[in-house]
């Protein structure tokens, strides 16, 4: 079956930017360039097992993964590029994810209304990047810079980019050694799926979040907390 003119296109732009990709680690473009063909070699295989209609499927989610720094941890030799995501997702259920810092499969697939019929793990995620913050996962959280116009509490605003929530504990430990009152604010990635946000919220219920690009560290977020005018009525800010 000839590839339709929407695959050809998302095809070639995957192609630009896994040049563009190759291009950022390399010192030259003379070593990019051989790196990028192998890529491309590769994913035409990739393309061959998978058949057209997955891999158009695969080609649109990472693509939405790609624009908001969504990442898995490689599996197969199609996976050239960060955002590149295991072919397996373009069958697989919601529920099947494997384990990652800020999305739950239970939780994403419960939020999304899915089952195991309905969409792949790829669709999922790419309504999870495509979509930030879906409605109906953060609901309930306080969030600043967005729908929350709270002004501040405290002389000194903590600032914190937040990406595996299983350090909270330890870092609540840290805050709590600081001997002037605060008014806490962490970003975490736009696409976050995971109920451990609430967990924090129980922690400090003043807490305000803002959804973000999984891009610059923490330096991004924290200019995005600048622009908000969040911080706005400081004195100082950590």
């Amino acid at each position: 079956m000839t590839p339709g003119l929407g695959l050809i296109a998302d095809v070639l732009i995957d192609a630009w930017h896994c040049l563009d990709f190759e291009r950022s680690r390399a010192p030259s473009l003379r070593v990019a360039v051989p790196h990028w063909f192998m890529g491309q070699m590769r994913r035409l295989q990739r393309l061959r097992r998978m058949g057209s209609g997955n891999y158009a499927v695969q080609l649109r989610a990472e693509r939405q993964c790609r624009q908001v720094g969504l990442v898995y941890p490689h599996e197969d030799l199609g996976q050239c590029a960060t955002w590149h995501l295991p072919e397996r997702f373009s069958w697989i259920s919601p529920l099947e994810l494997p384990q990652h810092p800020v999305i739950d499969a239970g939780f994403l697939a419960a939020k999304l209304a899915v089952t195991t019929s309905t969409i792949s793990a790829a669709q999922a995620l790419g309504v999870l990047a495509t979509q930030p913050p879906l409605a109906a996962l953060w609901r309930g959280l306080p969030l600043q810079g967005v729908t929350d116009t709270a002004r501040p509490k405290a002389r000194l605003a903590v600032c914190m980019h937040l990406f595996y929530p299983e350090l909270w504990p330890e870092l609540l430990k840290q805050l709590e050694q600081i001997p002037e009152p605060w008014d806490l604010y962490i970003s975490v990635p736009s696409f976050a799926a995971t109920p451990a946000w609430q967990a924090i919220l129980r922690d400090q219920p003043s807490v305000r979040f803002m959804p973000v690009l999984n891009r610059g560290r923490d330096v991004a977020p924290f200019l995005a907390w600048l622009r908000s005018g969040a911080l706005d009525g400081y004195d100082a800010v950590c």
